[in-house]
């Protein structure tokens, strides 16, 4: 399993006669006919270029129906460095021919899914990969609209926590380290010699703390404990460089919340390969497309609430 994070933001459509913000629910029709005119087919997936200046970036529209558009975003990465190995005989040859890098390229890409009818985008940032933005070229192809996106704020999600039933299961901080003299604290550490000398060689800057119980023991279920807990870490929030809190409640599965993080995010957990014969099969396209699928819907049904009124578009 990879762990990513789903980036949530608020898409917002404009004229590009008056400049003034017009009612997103158009964004379908337009988005329609924009793939009808601009779009290329392959098999059963149509294509639309997104390109920036010289950069290829690729958008793949996977599904559209009335509720969602789901797809992948793919830019292209140079292969100059990379080659295919065959580990039977450990031969190796070029990724593409001469010829063609003339017409094809291998490209990093990433998935989204946009909500038609809340006009909300989640996007899987990946390294390399355009960040959400890009999904403003969309529009390019307009002569009437165009899009802004923009992140959703969510200053305040770690008070989820704060309901009846909530359970608190771990504390991760990052410290700044003064002085490498705290390394040598052996009761609280437990380096030896050897380590502490190789870490202040090092130049250590920064120290992870993990607070948690031992394995499937929560910390706390005290209502007042984990709203006192989060509250102190707040008050101190400049003395840290990360503070993340992981907890769970009666209407959410556990999940972390960073008190640092000041734009809505959820983690998820994708599957990259099967298994045969004690084998890892790694997925091919099709399948890892479906599974993307599944996992930003139940996400965005599951935060769904949330978004919602943090972005006012209640219907």
């Amino acid at each position: 399993m990879s762990k990513k994070k789903i980036y949530y933001y608020c898409v917002k459509l404009y004229s590009d006669v008056t400049k003034k913000e017009i009612s997103y629910k158009k964004i379908k029709v337009i988005f329609n006919k924009i793939f009808d005119s601009y779009s290329k087919q392959n098999k059963n997936i149509r294509s639309l270029s997104l390109n920036q200046s010289e950069i290829s970036i690729t958008m793949d529209i996977l599904e559209n129906n009335e509720n969602y558009l789901f797809g992948r975003i793919g830019k292209v990465k140079d292969n100059s460095s990379m080659q295919i190995r065959e580990y039977g005989t450990l031969s190796s040859d070029e990724v593409l021919s001469r010829k063609d890098t003339m017409k094809k390229g291998v490209e990093l890409c990433s998935y989204f899914i946009y909500n038609y009818e809340d006009g909300i985008l989640g996007y899987v940032k990946s390294q390399s990969v355009p960040d959400a933005y890009i999904f403003n070229n969309i529009t390019k192809y307009s002569k009437k609209y165009y899009t802004e996106i923009n992140p959703i704020p969510n200053p305040s999600a770690y008070k989820k926590l704060f309901k009846d039933g909530s359970i608190l299961s771990r504390i991760t901080f990052t410290v700044p380290v003064p002085d490498t003299q705290v390394l040598r604290d052996k009761e609280m550490l437990g380096l030896d010699r050897e380590q502490i000398r190789i870490l202040e060689q090092t130049n250590t800057k920064y120290i992870t703390l993990i607070v948690k119980n031992e394995n499937r023991r929560f910390l706390t279920n005290v209502k007042e404990d984990i709203i006192n807990i989060i509250k102190s870490f707040l008050r101190k929030e400049k003395e840290y460089k990360d503070i993340k809190i992981t907890g769970s409640g009666n209407d959410f599965n556990s999940r972390d919340f960073d008190l640092k993080e000041q734009v809505f995010y959820y983690n998820i957990d994708v599957k990259d390969y099967d298994t045969e014969n004690h084998q890892k099969i790694a997925l091919d396209i099709e399948r890892k497309g479906k599974i993307y699928k599944e996992v930003l819907k139940e996400s965005y049904e599951n935060n769904k609430d949330d978004l919602l009124i943090l972005t006012n578009r209640y219907n």
